[in-house]
């Protein structure tokens, strides 16, 4: 700095805003004019929503379309593939089961999520045997 100027404030209304130290702005911040809008709580008034039957997220569920499989549903399953079966199918087939396990995996994944989400208490096992069987 030169010995004639004075050092000017730039005049930035953030300048010692730090979200290390817990100081922020003073005044509150609205993100939005408007009000955001109620849910409508009497069953009675809701509007009824329509779903497609054929809408990609429900491949993230069973086809009858239950959130969770009993423990009984969850240890019905097939023995994994060998290696010598996989080398002697096509490349066709072999992408299509892959793409089949990739969903297998996103139902499994999907339903451990909701176990996790509704504490259900049961299918740990079961699910994580059916887990390295489809990885």
């Amino acid at each position: 700095m030169s010995q004639g100027k004075k050092r000017r404030r730039d005049n930035n209304p953030n300048r010692g805003v730090s979200a290390l130290r817990r100081t922020g702005l003073k005044h509150r911040v609205e993100m939005s004019k408007h009000p955001l809008p109620q849910p409508v709580l009497d069953p009675a008034k809701r509007s009824k929503v329509t779903v497609d039957e054929n809408h990609g997220l429900w491949g993230f569920f069973r086809s009858d379309k239950k959130a969770l499989d009993t423990p009984e549903e969850t240890n019905a399953f097939g023995r994994p593939w060998v290696v010598e079966e996989l080398r002697h199918k096509s490349w066709e087939d072999l992408h299509s089961l892959w793409w089949v396990c990739c969903k297998e995996r996103n139902i499994l994944a999907t339903q451990e999520y909701e176990r996790g989400r509704l504490k259900a208490g049961y299918g740990d096992a079961e699910i994580m045997e059916r887990v390295r069987a489809v990885s």
